[in-house]
C-alpha cells in the first residue's frame, strides 16, 4: 500500500521500533506507476522536510515508476530485472 497515509505511518512507526530520529534510506518496493500520485510525492516530500527521511529510493516493477521521480529526491532507482 503505498497511499501517503500509509507510508507516513509506515516511517513513524519504524522510526519509533528503531529508536531513531531519521531513517536513512527508505525503499519503496515495487510501487506501480500507478500507485506513484502527486499526494505520495507531496508525502514524500514532507517526509524529507521534517527530516524523517534522508533519502528515497525505488525498486520498480516497470520502468514507468521510474520515470516518475523527480529529479533530486530518488538516490537510488532499481529497474526491473525481468519483462
Amino acid at each position: 500500500d503505498f497511499s501517503p497515509e500509509t507510508l507516513t505511518e509506515s516511517v513513524h512507526g519504524s522510526l519509533k521500533r528503531l529508536r531513531r530520529d531519521t531513517i536513512d534510506l527508505l525503499w519503496l518496493h515495487g510501487p506501480h506507476a500507478t500507485e506513484l500520485t502527486d499526494d505520495v510525492l507531496h508525502a514524500l516530500e514532507s517526509l524529507a522536510r521534517e527530516c524523517k527521511v534522508a533519502a528515497f529510493c525505488v525498486a520498480a516493477r516497470d520502468y514507468s515508476a521510474l520515470y516518475w521521480m523527480p529529479d533530486g529526491i530518488c538516490a537510488a532507482l532499481m529497474a526491473p530485472a525481468n519483462p
